[in-house]
């Protein structure tokens, strides 16, 4: 095993990032990849260690994806660890193009930081006021999706109502959201039926 494997094991056992952010929407709390390397940097100091993020622009199918890479070196040996996130169709309320791809960059260098330095990144905040870990929020299932469509909602809408709770996909939406967006679109589906029938 390298110095440099050693030195990173030393930080992924002692590394802590406390998700100090909250989202409003999904009601979760949440780090950014500024918190993860502002709390990195006094490791880095203290092994001699160099942390270089950088940026690709790939193309899966015709979608457009940003693969952010994290390198850890010492000057001899690299660890590298990359992930990737999909700029979105349409650029966020209030985001040009640039803070759009900007933000998507962000997204991605903070699960390429996550992977290097073995932070997790649940929905769900740290620590309950009791210090007990909580429970994950389930997400929704493929039954609950093809529920979803079958009562009338194209991908695109699916799209939108991921963006509605602010989350990449409609896979990272909880299995309570996607329960609440059902049973109001039955409800939906049976009044318009019902004014419908009224009108014969």
């Amino acid at each position: 095993m390298s110095q440099l494997h050693t030195k990173l094991i030393a930080i992924q056992n002692e590394l802590s990032v406390q998700k100090t952010k909250h989202n409003e929407f999904g009601n979760f709390n949440y780090r950014s990849c500024e918190d993860i390397l502002k709390a990195v940097k006094p490791y880095l100091k203290e092994h001699s260690l160099l942390l270089l993020l950088t940026d690709e622009v790939i193309f899966i199918g015709e979608k457009h994806y940003i693969k952010a890479t994290a390198k850890l070196t010492d000057g001899t040996d690299t660890i590298e660890v990359s992930a990737s996130a999909r700029e979105p169709g349409t650029p966020k309320a209030k985001m040009d193009d640039s803070q759009t791809t900007g933000s998507t960059s962000s997204y991605a260098r903070k699960y390429a930081l996550n992977g290097l330095f073995g932070l997790d990144d649940g929905n769900d905040s740290d620590t309950t006021n009791n210090g007990k870990k909580p429970k994950e929020a389930k997400l929704i299932t493929k039954v609950q999706i093809a529920e979803l469509k079958k009562l009338g909602f194209s991908d695109e809408r699916l799209e939108k109502m991921a963006k509605y709770y602010k989350v990449e996909s409609i896979e990272q939406i909880t299995f309570k959201q996607a329960s609440e967006a059902i049973e109001k679109q039955k409800r939906a589906v049976e009044k318009k039926e019902k004014e419908g029938g009224s009108n014969d």
